[in-house]
């Protein structure tokens, strides 16, 4: 099926879904490769994942992102720490134009119109929801930039703006983040090749948009109550994957999740309203199977 981004379409998503049993118990994950977004290839990942040995519990090496947090996200050594119920935000858009029944925080897109007209389009949200985050993918200068930061600046339930300005002005965005009460956050500035680290070494002063399918969530403890997670466009595996550990991190601001949660062949599942989503993955499984879709059980 094809997948609608920001800046285009995927006119095919493929990746793998992996399903780990012990005993009585079973964990599903997804290596939910994104090559527009800075993982390895479908090609590699598949490479890598028919050559795993099984005698031990594989780690994926740095340079096969997705690989690398798929199989962690069935280590069972993991998660550690308190469990907490997440806060869910939902993404608005064409699929979904206005929130799901129950939905208090939501994600919209901007920077694809004039601001004027994008602002007005806000106005019917701010009496429905609690939060709004706003996400320009990197598509304002500065100019607009700024008309968002002042909008945002008298508007108390903007939450945050991800990613006003294109990768390489990470350094004009750091000015604007400290200039501002509103947050900024980085979002494709992160997925360029040690984007985390390099944030990190800069002391970035703002917000960090992590997908944990391409990413991973292999960092410093101190960076979580500065994280917002997000998708990426994987499917309802790699969804209740990262989500299952997002319930044991100190984060501070929901976790986001996509307009519509489809499983492999395309079907919508029911939108969860709050904490991890109740789906019958194993019945999803058994279809793949069912229909030829090639899957991998460790």
């Amino acid at each position: 099926m094809e997948y609608r981004l920001a800046l285009g379409s995927l006119p095919e998503k493929r990746g793998w879904v992996l399903r780990a049993q012990q005993g009585n118990g079973v964990r599903f994950s997804e290596v939910a490769v994104f090559e527009q977004r800075g993982t390895e290839s479908f090609e590699q990942a598949s490479e890598y994942l028919k050559a795993l040995p099984m005698a031990s519990w594989p780690v994926a090496p740095k340079e096969l992102p997705a690989c690398r947090f798929g199989l962690a996200a069935l280590d069972p050594a993991r998660p550690q720490g308190s469990k907490h119920t997440l806060a869910l935000c939902q993404l608005m858009g064409p699929h979904r134009p206005a929130p799901s029944p129950g939905v208090q925080h939501i994600k919209v897109k901007i920077g694809q119109q004039d601001p004027q007209a994008e602002q007005e389009a806000l106005k019917p949200f701010l009496d429905r929801v609690k939060s709004i985050r706003l996400d320009a993918n990197g598509q304002c200068n500065v100019k607009t930039a700024m008309k968002w930061l002042h909008f945002a600046q008298k508007t108390p339930k903007i939450a945050f703006l991800e990613q006003l300005l294109p990768v390489g002005q990470e350094s004009t965005l750091a000015a604007m983040a400290r200039d501002t009460s509103t947050p900024l956050a980085l979002d494709e500035s992160l997925c360029q090749p040690f984007g985390v680290e390099r944030a990190l070494d800069a002391h970035w002063p703002g917000l960090f948009a992590i997908k944990p399918s391409i990413l991973g969530l292999d960092f410093p403890a101190s960076i979580w109550p500065h994280t917002v997670l997000s998708c990426a466009h994987e499917s309802v595996f790699g969804l209740s994957a990262w989500m299952a550990l997002a319930e044991y991190l100190p984060l501070n601001f929901p976790v986001g999740l996509p307009q519509r949660c489809l499983t492999p062949q395309g079907l919508e599942l029911p939108w969860p309203c709050d904490g991890a989503a109740d789906w019958d993955l194993e019945a999803v499984w058994e279809g793949l199977r069912g229909k030829g879709g090639r899957c991998l059980r460790c």
